[in-house]
């Protein structure tokens, strides 16, 4: 884990100052790092760089140089800050080597800086593995240059603060800077209300983006000098919609690269496994590592082929949670022991995750709704006491099609082609009128009834597949009722981008693959991985993810789309590679997984504190949201007959960031 963060402006102000600024951004981010920080600056330039890490800097060969970060190239062409993990470092080195470089440490940074200086930054990303965001400051061209890993792993904002380019890890850092005066973005806002989380390119604050996943920015001194608008400047230099589409094509063409049979996509999926594992393993010892173990298919399978690549017995971590009605600390010890791994298991209680919600505005940073964070900072804090770094199965479902839309989504489109469009607008209308609570006396005993039928009746409004998409995706499917400001921007974000969503061609995603990798671009970049990082840095864990690896990606666009989605059955390919080691009855279905009790929680024992931060003169003086459709979902939920708890907490988690950074 690192931090980064920098200045670069036109102002004059000297190096002391310039470090003065970059130590209080740098305190800010503390949690990601202790053990090694650096400041270097340009005093030609107006430029500082910090970085903060939380390993001991590498010795070198010679002793003379620590090689700490920022880091010099070679030519002293460049200087380099890297936050995160380049896992084909050594492969690269190879090629280094070839060309006549020579190497002081086994360290990925100096690798990444070597490629750089060799083959340019833009050639070098597509050669990299690994979870990563980079600031390159390039001498020559007196410009400096940001890139982000392609699934979005390591975060990296910047913006304009006064004359200021400013840019860190994490936003927090840009409030220690004196020229900071915080705004809220209102289109960020709407994004939030509408996902239950920010979309990059857009933050919270005004004059400051998130920089996409799979996207780098270009900044040179006529930029700087003219305050560019830096959404303008986003260059995606991979993406996960177009890549879909080039491995479809390739599936369609029969490309050599293409399975040409079930056993052989078998045999393929689980060797590029393998070698994902491997290479996430290659610098890391055993005895610190440990595997998150849920009881679910994708950790069983990270597990089974850890356990098997190690003589030694593999760390496994189990977190129950008190009062659920699915624990899967006794799943998840079944699966241990079948695997004879060294496991551990802890419960903990909902008092404990409750405790946490007030710490929950400076762990993520930013508004987001995703209450599995509680869960997750406990599972990181677990695994943090017995490892120093875990490997989970997260990022499969956008690629294998684990989310439930991806089975349904495209049943539902379907059925709804059957009635012309008029006659399915009126349709929804209708069932719309009455509204929730009516619905909900036809299954008193289902409390999600009544609101299931509104979302599907307002799916009846979709004229396109597109807005059906984004439909699934939302929390709030109007937050233009919500807001006390007009905002026209649509606000989705990269999904509104055409550059990145739009085919050249006849599309070869069908329906349910255009949802699988959008889902890439946008909920796992955007929402699911800055959440991972935010819990990862604030417990001191380092997590790496085995099934974001691009070659697996790859690999699953040249698979035909039932080797993915079989019937009902999610990620059936990985699922006929697990099945090989475990019995499946030992493995609990994604709709046993543990889920938290928010909606209990909230007519239980968070009622008093909901009722005092959905305060409807408080959000009316704030400025931000109407508060009367607010209290009408409150009312509704705390009756028990409808669950709107999902778009409660939204603004629950809305209200309890504004009260912790803007008030």
């Amino acid at each position: 884990m690192s931090a980064i963060a920098g200045i670069w402006t036109e102002e004059r102000i000297n190096a002391q100052a310039l470090d003065a600024h970059l130590t209080l951004m740098g305190h800010a981010m503390r949690h990601r790092g202790d053990k090694d920080t650096q400041q270097w600056h340009d005093a030609s330039e107006n430029l500082a760089l910090f970085f903060k890490s939380s390993e001991t800097a590498p010795p070198s060969k010679d002793k003379k140089d620590a090689f700490r970060q920022p880091l010099h190239s070679p030519s002293g062409r460049y200087v380099l800050c890297l936050d995160g993990r380049i896992y084909n470092h050594m492969e690269l080195r190879k090629a280094l080597k070839a060309a006549g470089f020579k190497f002081k440490t086994e360290h990925d940074s100096e690798t990444l800086i070597t490629a750089i200086e060799e083959w340019g930054l833009d050639e070098t990303l597509p050669r990299l593995n690994g979870a990563f965001a980079i600031v390159l400051w390039d001498r020559k061209e007196h410009s400096l240059k940001f890139a982000r890993d392609r699934f979005g792993e390591k975060p990296l904002y910047l913006g304009w603060i006064g004359r200021n380019l400013v840019f860190a890890s994490e936003v927090k850092a840009f409030r220690q800077h004196p020229d900071m005066k915080p705004e809220i973005d209102r289109t960020a806002l709407k994004a939030y209300l509408r996902f239950g989380f920010i979309p990059a390119p857009y933050c919270i604050y005004n004059g400051l983006i998130q920089l996409p996943a799979g996207a780098q920015i270009h900044i040179n001194k006529t930029a700087l000098s003219a305050r560019a608008k830096l959404e303008s400047l986003i260059q995606p230099w991979w993406n996960s919609v177009q890549e879909a589409r080039r491995g479809k094509r390739d599936l369609r063409n029969n490309a050599e690269s293409v399975p040409q049979d079930e056993r052989e996509a078998i045999t393929q999926t689980l060797s590029t496994l393998e070698s994902s594992i491997e290479q996430h393993m290659s610098d890391a010892h055993s005895q610190d590592t440990a595997c998150l173990l849920s009881g679910g298919l994708d950790s069983a399978l990270l597990a089974t082929l850890m356990q098997s690549q190690s003589s030694e017995r593999l760390k496994t971590l189990t977190v129950g949670f008190e009062g659920q009605s699915m624990d899967e600390t006794g799943p998840a010890k079944r699966i241990a022991l079948q695997l004879r791994t060294d496991h551990k298991s802890i419960h903990v209680s909902e008092d404990s995750l409750r405790n946490l919600i007030s710490q929950l505005p400076d762990i993520a940073d930013e508004p987001l709704a995703d209450p599995s964070l509680l869960s997750g900072y406990m599972m990181a804090q677990f695994a943090g006491e017995n490892a120093g770094r875990i490997i989970c199965g997260d990022g499969s479902d956008a690629v294998f099609g684990g989310f439930k839309r991806h089975i349904y989504g495209a049943k539902v489109w379907q059925n709804m082609q059957t009635l012309p469009r008029s006659v399915r607008a009126f349709t929804g209308k209708m069932l719309m009128k009455p509204g929730p609570e009516f619905w909900q006396k036809l299954r008193p005993k289902n409390p999600q009834f009544g609101q299931k039928i509104i979302r599907s009746a307002r799916s009846f409004s979709a004229n396109s597949q597109d807005e059906l998409y984004k439909l699934f995706l939302s929390v709030w499917e109007d937050p233009d009722s919500l807001m006390q400001d007009d905002i026209s921007d649509d606000a989705f974000g990269m999904l509104g981008k055409a550059s990145y969503m739009a085919a050249t061609d006849e599309d070869p995603l069908n329906f349910t693959e255009l949802m699988m990798a959008s889902d890439t671009l946008h909920h796992m970049g955007s929402g699911i991985l800055p959440g991972l990082d935010r819990i990862n840095t604030h417990t001191s864990i380092e997590r790496r993810l085995p099934m974001l690896d691009p070659r697996l990606y790859q690999l699953a666009w040249r698979l035909p789309l039932e080797m993915k989605l079989h019937g009902r059955e999610s990620k059936w390919i990985l699922r006929q590679i697990l099945y090989r080691f475990i019995p499946r009855e030992l493995i609990i279905s994604s709709t046993n997984k543990q889920t938290l009790p928010v909606a209990a929680w909230l007519r239980g024992p968070l009622k008093k504190w909901a009722a005092g931060m959905l305060d409807p003169a408080n959000m009316r003086a704030q400025g931000y949201l109407y508060p009367a459709q607010i209290q009408q979902l409150w009312r509704e939920h705390l009756t028990g007959r409808i669950d709107h708890s999902r778009k409660l907490w939204v603004i629950l988690m809305w209200q309890l960031w504004y009260e912790r950074w803007m008030t």
